[in-house]
Formats: C-alpha cells, sequence, structure tokens
C-alpha cells in the first residue's frame, strides 16, 4: 500500500505516477511481519526500493479432523496426509487460512477453509454425503434390455441418472438372439 491504499496484490510493482514528497510504503503477507516506512521522493527523481519482509515467529495450532464415515484421505493446503481420518495434525501454522480437502472413494469431497489458534487444538467434524453418478449402456446390437438391480429400466442406448455412489449395483443386459 501507498499512503494507505492498496496498489498492488503481487511483487515486483513499479509505481510511476507518484508525486514528489512523503509516502508512507506499507507490505504484508501472512506469515510474515508488515513493512512500513516513510519514504521522501525528490521532484524527477525515480527510487527503487528493495524490501525483505521478515518471517514471524511460527506460531502454531493443532487440528483434529474426523470424518462420518471415518477412512477418508486428507489434503492441507495442497499437500496430502499420510493418514486417513480420523487423525490429529499438530503444528499447523497458525493465524492464517488454510485450504482442507477431504476426499472418500465413492462419496463427493469437502473443501473449506480452517484456520487454527497458537497453542490450541481445533476439532472439525465432517459429513460425507452420497456422490451421484450417471450409468451409460451401450449394446452392439442396440436395443438390448437392460436391467439394474433385476429392474427393468429400458433399451439401449440408455442413460440411467442419479445412481448412489456408496451402494453396489448388479446389471444384466439381454437381448433375443444373444
Amino acid at each position: 500500500a501507498i499512503d494507505g491504499i492498496t496498489v498492488a496484490r503481487n511483487s515486483p510493482y513499479t509505481n510511476k505516477g507518484l508525486s514528489a514528497g512523503r509516502h508512507e510504503i506499507s507490505v504484508q503477507r501472512d506469515g510474515y511481519k508488515q513493512f512500513k516506512e516513510i519514504i521522501e521522493l525528490k521532484p524527477n527523481e525515480d527510487a527503487n526500493k528493495v524490501i525483505t519482509l521478515e518471517e514471524k515467529l511460527k506460531i502454531y495450532g493443532n487440528l483434529v479432523i474426523e470424518t462420518d464415515p471415518a477412512g477418508a484421505v486428507v489434503t492441507i493446503d495442497g499437500r496430502t496426509l499420510a493418514n486417513v481420518t480420523p487423525l490429529r495434525y499438530d503444528k499447523l501454522p497458525a493465524e492464517i487460512d488454510h485450504t482442507l480437502v477431504v476426499e472418500k472413494t465413492g462419496l463427493k469431497p469437502v473443501t473449506l477453509k480452517v484456520r487454527v489458534e497458537e497453542n490450541k487444538s481445533k476439532t472439525v467434524k465432517i459429513q460425507l454425503g452420497a456422490g451421484k453418478a450417471k450409468l451409460i449402456v451401450h449394446s452392439t446390437p442396440p436395443g438390448g434390455q437392460v436391467y439394474l438391480n433385476n429392474d427393468k429400466k429400458g433399451t439401449t442406448p440408455l442413460e440411467i441418472p442419479d445412481l448412489d455412489t456408496t451402494k453396489e449395483y448388479t446389471l444384466r443386459l439381454m437381448k433375443v438372439g444373444f
């Protein structure tokens, strides 16, 4: 920020229209101490400023993740954890947002933001819901009778929508003469 107004979200940053005089420069990023400095620009003068942010003291919290059903794979900030739920993740950097993705085969994945406080433990309980799938059945020749769990669903080609991914199905295809 320059003089309290956000001017960029990424670096490096160049501002060619800054007037001569005193200006406050402020740079901040999660996990780093905020940098603030007053600079004096002279008329028709170019000024370059290289800023190195100082890392904050590492502060941590703990995260406990429970899912129903258990046995889900957890990814935190793009890093997949070795254990499945329920699990405890110690020394998660505190006071910043983390992206949590919880997945289990056949169930709809859950993505959420989580933040832990310094020297505290936080428990997150996640209910994993059933996913839906569509079954597409083709046959050569077409016109085969499609049965799903012994219920006639129609003839090929056929789409069967909204199947619960947590269930098992028996598919049978019949055609006279084949």
